[in-house]
């Protein structure tokens, strides 16, 4: 994380890391029991002096303690980095430069390309590269986007979801799909819990109607016991909003990753990650039937040990499924048929 600089607290994750990295830092000086004595002191000073304490336990105060970390942290990671860097490397080229975050590339009808924006100065939401190399804003959250985007068969539109407010004090992750053409945001799902739609190959919506007209958005849904699933969102002609149905529930509170439908040769097979309470991620395949039902499940990858993880998994046109695998913390793109 600390290649890409660490936002000022208490930006994304910071806090969380500042937190775990100074308490560890605070047992390597103080001992094992510094955490709970230095808590212990600070909650009964009024007012608080926590540098004091910080000083009187560790013998330098937080601002010190904080930079001794980050620089033993920078020192192993340069050991790894080094380690990393001697595997076989494939060349990259830079496709975009929007000087922002920026994740879940789209290719659009017409070539048009499109991303998820992460700006502290320009707010999350979905932007147009163009040909040119420009971006441009399309819209703007004002809450977290999913981890991706996915173009539809026909590239009329780009499937999404994001974070938005549902009832009062609920936050939901819901299934949009924005018109390229018409520049507008379409909200399929209300309160779904879904996130991460991939359109299946013969997914069609009718614009005129304002309905899906064939095929399904496939997402993961966040069960209300905690566990995780995999849901198709289809078309129903009796209701005005699309019809949401469970194809696959995880257990053990196991997370689920975003799924990837199957092309060519692997027409019908859904694939996605499955990380258990082991800690261990694999993939997993489901062969659906033609009328959706799930006719199959069985791993495709096999762990051989709790270090190795499968993730991230997308076909090509061919039906070759693509993931990227990672062993010790080394992670390669792979492939397999």
């Amino acid at each position: 994380r600390l290649n890409d600089g660490v936002r000022p607290w208490p930006g994304k994750n910071s806090a969380y890391l500042y937190g775990y990295l100074l308490t560890e830092a605070m047992v390597d000086r103080g001992g094992p029991g510094a955490p709970s004595r230095i808590s212990t002191e600070n909650s009964g000073n009024l007012p608080f002096s926590i540098e004091g304490v910080a000083r009187d336990s560790l013998g330098i105060g937080y601002p010190e303690l904080w930079k001794e970390t980050v620089g033993r942290i920078e020192r192993e990671a340069a050991a790894d980095l080094a380690r990393i860097d001697g595997e076989p490397e494939t060349a990259a080229r830079r496709i975009t430069s929007t000087g922002r975050n920026t994740r879940g590339l789209a290719r659009a009808e017409g070539g048009r390309s499109f991303v998820i924006r992460d700006s502290e100065r320009d707010g999350i939401g979905l932007t147009e590269i163009g040909s040119d190399g420009v971006a441009r804003d399309r819209t703007t959250w004002n809450w977290e986007g999913g981890t991706r985007l996915r173009s539809t068969p026909d590239g009329r539109e780009i499937a999404y979801s994001r974070i938005v407010p549902y009832l009062e004090y609920s936050m939901f992750s819901d299934v949009f799909l924005y018109d390229v053409d018409r520049d507008e945001e379409i909200r399929l799902t209300e309160g779904a819990r879904i996130a991460d739609p991939e359109p299946s190959p013969d997914f069609e919506w009718d614009r005129r109607s304002g309905r899906i007209a064939s095929g399904a958005l496939y997402g993961v849904g966040n069960l209300p016991d905690g566990n995780q699933s995999i849901v198709a969102i289809g078309g129903d002609p009796e209701a005005d909003r699309p019809r949401e149905r469970i194809l696959y529930s995880g257990s053990g509170f196991a997370r689920l990753g975003p799924p990837a439908i199957g092309r060519g040769a692997s027409s019908g097979i859904l694939v996605f990650s499955e990380k258990g309470l082991d800690g261990v991620e694999r993939l997993r395949a489901l062969r659906l039937s033609p009328d959706g039902s799930v006719s199959a499940s069985r791993w495709i990858t096999r762990p051989s040990s709790d270090r190795d993880v499968a993730m991230t998994p997308d076909f090509s046109d061919d039906g070759s499924l693509y993931y990227s695998g990672g062993s010790g913390g080394v992670f390669n793109l792979r492939s397999t048929r």
